[in-house]
């Protein structure tokens, strides 16, 4: 799911926040995310489909900007 950080954050080129690779089985686009603090008050991120939250367990920082993701 590296569509997810790729989106997220963008690839290694300038400007390419909500990048989505076309080859990706999925639009990452069509998704909402949110982060939400655990028990140990770390940020966890969520995408949301149809109503539902789904925990996102890996995200593929393609562009090497961790800073915002670190809990």
């Amino acid at each position: 799911f590296c569509t997810i950080g790729q989106f997220l954050r963008g690839t290694y080129l300038p400007n390419s926040l909500g990048y989505h690779n076309l080859e990706s089985i999925f639009d990452p686009n069509k998704l909402e995310y949110v982060w939400e603090e655990d028990c140990y008050k770390r940020l966890i991120p969520y995408a949301i489909c149809n109503g539902k939250k789904v925990k996102i367990n890996n995200l593929h920082i393609h562009s090497k900007q961790l800073k915002n993701f670190k809990s």
